[in-house]
């Protein structure tokens, strides 16, 4: 279990349980799990090259995601509330809302490329 978290990894394997605030992820050639975010976090950023992540916030979170996808996936929960633009053929871009909560929303911003990125709602 961490507070806050700022990492920078180059060809490296982060793994975390529980996170309780805000966080900061450069990754590159690795990969990104954290198994549950909390809900009290406000401010959260991703960049990820060819390096997977993978998210699991509180299900009470309330998210202001904004995402840029090159050369890769992002997947997130089919309840959000989504605009998703393709620009050429390889960058996607993803703004809008996640989880359920009437809470402010906390800032999410992912900018990956060349990786596959994932978020959940997960209990803890």
């Amino acid at each position: 279990s961490a507070g806050g978290v700022i990492a920078v990894s180059r060809f490296s394997e982060l793994d975390f349980g529980k996170i309780n605030g805000d966080f900061d992820f450069d990754i590159e050639y690795g990969e990104l799990d954290v198994d549950y975010i909390s809900n009290l976090f406000k401010a959260g950023k991703v960049r990820n090259t060819f390096a997977g992540v993978s998210l699991g916030f509180d299900p009470k979170s309330s998210i202001d995601l904004d995402a840029e996808v090159q050369f890769g996936d992002l997947d997130y929960p089919k309840a959000a509330s989504m605009n998703h633009t393709t620009e050429g053929y390889t960058t996607n871009i993803y703004k809008g809302k996640l989880g359920v909560s009437s809470t402010t929303p906390s800032k999410l911003s992912i900018t990956s490329k060349n990786a596959n990125s994932a978020i959940n709602f997960v209990e803890y």
